[in-house]
């Protein structure tokens, strides 16, 4: 969206698609290369502070208005 934004209107369409295209391959390609990292990581971090919690009751839509267990 960014580059969509930015960039409308400074380069030909075949070219501003391109531009799209290939910074969401980069992105999606360092974030398939960091994930084993980012899972060692945390899993460390779990391991170390005995931590490790699960919410099994927590409600996360943001549309809920009140509070029910």
């Amino acid at each position: 969206m960014f580059i969509l934004v930015a960039f409308l209107g400074a380069f030909k369409g075949s070219e501003l698609l391109s531009l799209i295209i290939s910074n969401y391959i980069f992105k999606v390609g360092v974030e398939v290369l960091f994930t084993p990292i980012t899972y060692l990581i945390v899993g460390g971090l779990k391991r170390t502070e005995g931590v490790d919690y699960y919410d099994r009751r927590t409600n996360f839509n943001p549309f809920h208005l009140r509070h029910t267990e």
